[in-house]
């Protein structure tokens, strides 16, 4: 699963890195927005975890997210200060995320992550199931031929 990172604070990297440390992750980090939505293009990565404050975080992230057409939006985990917590809320009001208040406990950070690992997982399984039910409206099962539903 590839992981962005957008956090100045080196020792919050630190731990996320720590909390990661695992072959199944592909760790990516930015310490500025614009590397961020650069990473989003590119990358795509499934994950986001990000400081609220950072400079083009927060709202301009989940906007830029919003511009990129996609099946299926990257799960966003916000770490904000106590009085951002409202904002970070409403920022996930178009995304699927989750947010931690400062100072990070690390049982709480990886626990988010595990949540965030399985809507991750189920949002993909109802994708591919989504998929497999329109190929069955679309072709018949048995000449996998299209049928007339298809064609008209």
């Amino acid at each position: 699963m590839k992981v962005l990172l957008l956090d100045k604070d080196k020792t919050r990297i630190k731990l996320f890195k720590e909390v990661l440390n695992d072959p199944d992750y592909d760790i990516l980090v930015a310490k500025h927005g614009k590397n961020a939505i650069k990473h989003l293009g590119e990358d795509s990565p499934e994950l986001i975890i990000t400081d609220f404050d950072v400079p083009g975080g927060g709202v301009d992230l989940v906007n830029a997210i919003l511009t990129m057409n996609r099946d299926q939006f990257p799960y966003v985990l916000f770490i904000a200060e106590e009085q951002g917590e409202k904002y970070a809320v409403d920022c996930l009001g178009p995304i699927p995320g989750d947010f931690l208040l400062k100072p990070i406990k690390e049982q709480e950070l990886r626990a988010r992550i595990s949540v965030a690992e399985r809507a991750i997982t189920l949002q993909s399984h109802l994708r591919s199931e989504r998929s497999d039910t329109v190929d069955l409206a679309m072709y018949d099962e048995l000449t996998n031929l299209m049928n007339r539903q298809a064609v008209y």
